[in-house]
């Protein structure tokens, strides 16, 4: 087990180059390296279309930068959003998916990170029933290339907004049954674990009931990694750990209960800068959880 952090913020600031010397100098041992900045809205980022060779030249010096900085690549996060109705706009996201796992691959990581689809028709009441067997399909799509790879895909727990009410609305895959659901169901099409599950802190206060601990026992064995973060309980701050209304020590207790082995991985959204100070501040505190953790 690894203390880890997002690259999210500090690649637009820094380049990767940058965010991972300065995660891992850190103190870091381990990065959720999240390649968003590289867009799929509109016109595709052209990272996306460079040729394999090329990618795995690029592989090459990340590994190296990781190293000197002394940390790892734990998982890789997708670009979002992954899902649209146009379908060649559909199948371009798709493919890039595709590419995600190829380099998470030649960075040497276990895990991608990819978001379920949300079809923008789903509402409060029929987001279940029109999003699962999209949803199954699309991901069910990447089994071959994962069992290629040897990468797992983490399904992440997430939520829709209501901007006129200001509110969080619930997705296919906000609570802990329907992850489990869509886990179980991705795993029994493929004939092997090649799906797991990543849990999102700040989202399950959001969309997932509230009730982090619960969620976690819910996974149990399917959780395999984590997006730790705090929040207001309403809105999807990113605060560090300690900064908002989570029971850590409750969520502590039900890692220790699940046997939950994976990094501890924080994903933060600073508001004052991804400086320097504030990676060092997100050290500090993830330390302070895990040492809380080892209490339990």
């Amino acid at each position: 087990m690894l203390l880890s952090c997002s690259t999210q913020d500090f690649a637009p600031r820094h380049g990767d180059e940058g965010a991972v010397r300065l995660l891992g100098e850190a103190g870091f041992g381990a990065l959720d390296f999240n390649l968003n900045h590289y867009k799929v809205r509109e016109t595709p980022d052209p990272f996306w279309t460079v040729s394999y060779e090329d990618l795995k030249e690029y592989a090459v010096k990340m590994k190296k930068v990781a190293k000197e900085a002394g940390t790892s690549f734990g998982q890789l996060h997708s670009p979002y959003p992954t899902f649209y109705k146009d379908k060649a706009k559909y199948e371009e996201v798709r493919k890039v998916g595709e590419r995600c796992i190829e380099l998470c691959a030649l960075l040497d990581s276990p895990y991608i990170v990819i978001h379920p689809n949300v079809p923008p028709e789903c509402t409060e009441e029929n987001y279940f029933e029109l999003a699962m067997e999209p949803n199954l399909d699309y991901f069910s799509s990447f089994a071959p290339l994962l069992r290629k790879t040897g990468v797992k895909i983490a399904i992440e727990n997430m939520f829709n907004w209501n901007y006129e009410q200001d509110r969080g609305l619930e997705t296919v895959a906000s609570k802990a049954e329907n992850m489990a659901y869509i886990v179980d169901s991705l795993n029994e099409r493929a004939g092997e674990k090649l799906f797991v599950a990543c849990l999102d802190t700040g989202h399950g206060m959001i969309s997932g009931g509230g009730d982090v601990p619960q969620m976690i026992r819910t996974l149990g064995a399917r959780l395999e990694l984590v997006h730790l973060h705090d929040n207001d309980g309403r809105h999807d701050k990113h605060f560090q750990p300690f900064k908002g209304v989570i029971d850590w020590d409750a969520v502590c207790v039900a890692f220790k209960e699940v046997g939950y082995s994976g990094n501890f991985s924080l994903e933060l959204k600073p508001a004052a800068g991804a400086t320097r100070e504030y990676a060092e501040e997100a050290f500090a505190s993830a330390k302070r959880l895990y040492e809380l953790f080892l209490s339990k």
